[in-house]
């Protein structure tokens, strides 16, 4: 029937947290605690701790690679060959591999190869013209002397690809669609299986 001290010693688990940080390709994911992400940015995850507690303990950063396509544009003299990306090329016309880059990623690398004096004279020669030019807007390409199905393809000064359509055989002209561009200098690139042209676009 005494009075007595009762002590009681009471513990609070802190938080812990943790960071993971992770790259992936364009077009690829990264999982984590049942979840899947596919896009840039960061990310907090809820689980429950060791001891019981729910903790915010893990905040997830995601970063995407640039990813950037090629292009090369190559002459040369006839029956002479052009190596590229491990093979041997003797003919006009356009190649397209899918390659990996350093950080394992995917990218598409585009050859368009002409012979100096072969098929790509004044026979096959095409006229292209581009209107207007500089724009703030779309613009207007026009060939002439196109007896084929040609392929159009917009490109940056880095040769990275940003659309490509096609102009059928007969048909004159069609519209560079440019608005949405930021302002800088563009490639237009008008590629048939006998020749290719190349004109500059300019956007304000």
């Amino acid at each position: 029937g005494c009075d007595s001290i009762v002590t009681l010693t009471l513990t609070v688990n802190e938080p812990t947290t943790a960071t993971v940080e992770q790259s992936i390709c364009p077009e690829s994911s990264f999982e984590f605690n049942g979840q899947t992400y596919t896009q840039a940015g960061t990310y907090f995850d809820t689980v429950q701790s060791v001891n019981g507690c729910d903790s915010i303990i893990t905040t997830i950063t995601i970063s995407v690679y640039d990813v950037e396509n090629t292009l090369d544009s190559v002459s040369i003299n006839p029956e002479t060959t052009y190596e590229w990306n491990g093979n041997t090329y003797n003919a006009e016309g356009t190649y397209t591999e899918t390659l990996t880059d350093e950080n394992g990623c995917s990218y598409t690398a585009t050859l368009v190869l002409s012979i100096n004096g072969g098929l790509n004279d004044a026979a096959n020669a095409i006229n292209v013209a581009l209107y207007p030019n500089p724009t703030t807007a779309n613009a207007t390409l026009v060939v002439e002397g196109l007896n084929e199905e040609a392929t159009i393809m917009l490109t940056d000064v880095q040769g990275r690809v940003i659309s490509t359509t096609t102009l059928a055989q007969g048909q004159t002209a069609t519209t560079i669609d440019s608005q949405d561009l930021s302002a800088g200098v563009y490639y237009i690139r008008v590629i048939t299986s006998t020749t290719s042209r190349t004109e500059k676009l300019i956007r304000r």
